[in-house]
């Protein structure tokens, strides 16, 4: 079962038809909406949320500034849907805070892929921080996960599934694939980061604290491809792009546990 996201929208009370409660329930997203007058610090108003979406389509607001005043107070994952999608407002959207950035001639299908998309990259960050904190990954060796640090979830994809209370990579179709934790942290990193570029330096800076040779990257990815059985030439599960990173291309499901 896809794991439910709820969804707080702020400022947008013109949507596409096919966003509506239904619709988006039977994606496991529930939506909540919210006028221009909702406050930055309203924490009661905000802190049930996963996502919030905030918008200029139903009032004219200045959304860089409402950014900066939501990012004083709270750190949900935001995305921005907007009127104005030029490339100096994009990229001062992203400096003040936004997590991600729509047109507002938004496709339903794309919107739902971001949500779930900023909604895996912000659990995944928060579980990782707290591992993080208490250990640090060192090359070439694998570590042991405080207990209760990671939620205990399923990740399912291309016939494997990852438990992340016990950071076991196991076949559906039976059977235990032996990856170190280093190599499951890396796998999950890609997963909740699927379909975008993720440079090699971004998996070293969360990964491998100390780990500077870049190559260290690309040892580990050959070694999670052969033990998934994944051609590098033909990718299923993870894409190379040359001279840049890996996606993760797989479609993949999460189960709570």
């Amino acid at each position: 079962m896809v794991e439910h996201i709820k969804v707080l929208i702020v400022n947008m009370n013109v949507f596409p038809a096919a966003m509506n409660q239904n619709s988006m329930a039977r994606q496991q997203i529930s939506v909540s909406f919210e006028s221009k007058n909702l406050m930055p610090s309203d924490d009661k108003a905000i802190k049930n949320f996963d996502v919030m979406i905030l918008s200029d389509l139903e009032h004219d607001i200045n959304l860089i500034e409402a950014l900066y005043k939501f990012r004083c107070h709270t750190d949900i994952p935001l995305i921005i849907v907007s009127r104005n999608d030029n490339l100096l407002h994009r990229l001062n959207a992203f400096r003040a805070g936004a997590d991600d950035f729509l047109r507002a001639d938004f496709d339903i299908d794309e919107l739902v892929a971001r949500l779930r998309a900023v909604f895996y990259r912000y659990n995944f960050r928060v579980e990782t921080d707290s591992v993080s904190s208490q250990q640090n990954i060192t090359s070439g060796s694998t570590y042991s996960l405080p207990e209760g640090n990671l939620k205990k979830r399923k990740v399912l994809f291309s016939g494997y599934c990852i438990d992340t209370s016990t950071m076991k990579l196991s076949r559906l179709s039976g059977g235990v694939e032996h990856l170190t934790n280093k190599e499951i942290m890396t796998l999950l990193f890609l997963i909740y980061n699927s379909h975008r570029l993720i440079r090699k330096n971004e998996l070293q800076e969360h990964l491998y604290n100390s780990c500077s040779n870049p190559r260290c990257v690309d040892v580990i990815v050959s070694r999670i491809r052969r033990k998934l059985g994944d051609d590098a030439t033909y990718p299923n599960i993870i894409r190379t792009i040359r001279g840049e990173g890996y996606s993760f291309v797989s479609d993949f499901e999460i189960e709570e546990c």
